[in-house]
């Protein structure tokens, strides 16, 4: 096996790891994402609803190999701010945000 390919394979169990713990922190972070989306009026009944739909209410580790498969085929979810696919999302974004630095002088050598 060359050296590139034995890098790749190494990188995967990396990528693994980084993905789980991100993945991690989001759910241990303060809040509840059902709860803030849907506001102080929202009734038991509507939270328990959009959590089920959601997939929120199984096992961690089921929602993480949920992601995964998910993930792999390109498929990241449905962006909660935006309300579309977060593969388009992403891509807009990430445009946004590398234009403004376009228009910063440079220091002349």
């Amino acid at each position: 096996m060359n050296k590139l390919s034995r890098r790749i394979i190494g990188a995967i169990p990396v990528l693994l790891g980084i993905s789980f713990l991100i993945f991690l922190l989001m759910h241990i972070a303060p809040g509840d994402p059902v709860s803030l989306l849907l506001g102080d009026d929202a009734t038991p009944a509507d939270i328990e609803r959009t959590r089920h739909e959601w997939g929120l209410d199984r096992p961690l580790i089921v929602q993480y190999w949920d992601f995964l498969t998910r993930a792999v085929t390109g498929d990241f979810g449905k962006s909660l701010k935006f309300n579309e696919p977060v593969a388009v999302t992403l891509p807009r974004l990430r445009i946004a945000q590398v234009q403004p630095l376009s228009n910063v002088p440079t220091r002349p050598n």
